[in-house]
Order: structure tokens, then sequence, then C-alpha cells
């Protein structure tokens, strides 16, 4: 994500979007990947607070020294994220742009 965008809750409001929509699709798990390098530890960071934790890391996975991060959220466990967003005035209109060939 673009540094400018950074801390202004886009980043939360789009994740909470997927989320939302694959519960209304009957999905219960989502996994995301990233990169290992400290570039990507604000990236990392985000996941974790945003409810996922990391089961697996494979190193060397995109180059010697970049390993792969895995991170999953059991979606049947979580409250709705339409619940979470309190704080986001932007959210609903967010929710509505997301483009669902990213999340199916």
């Amino acid at each position: 994500m673009d540094l400018v965008a950074q801390g202004r809750g886009i980043g939360h409001a789009l994740l909470a979007g997927v989320e939302a929509e694959v519960q209304a699709r009957s999905g219960r798990l989502l996994l995301v990947e990233t990169s290992g390098t400290p570039a990507y530890t604000s990236a990392r960071r985000f996941y974790e607070s945003s409810g996922y934790r990391c089961e697996a890391t494979i190193q060397d996975f995109y180059a010697p020294g970049d390993s792969l991060w895995i991170f999953s959220k059991d979606l049947g466990q979580a409250r709705s994220p339409r619940e979470t967003l309190g704080g986001y005035p932007q959210v609903e209109e967010m929710i509505a742009v997301v483009p669902t060939s990213i999340v199916g």
C-alpha cells in the first residue's frame, strides 16, 4: 500500500469488505501471503492486527533470503466484519466497489 495511504484505515476497510464478501458466499477461511523481507514488516503487522495468524513460513521461497509468510483467519469464528467497521465512515462506499473478481 502506498505510504501516503497508511494509517488512514483504508486497508482495514478493504480487508473487512473482502471478509464480508467471503462470509456472504459461505466461506469460512481466508489465507493471505506476503514476503518475509524487512520491507514487508508493516504488511505482516497489518495482517496480525486484523486477526490473522501466521501459519507457516517457507524459507527462501521467493529468492534467497526472501521467505514466504502465510497467514490465516477463520471467519467462521470471527464476528461479522461489518460489525467491526465502526469508525470508518468510508467503509460502506468501499465495500460497494470491491470487485468480486478479487474475492472469488
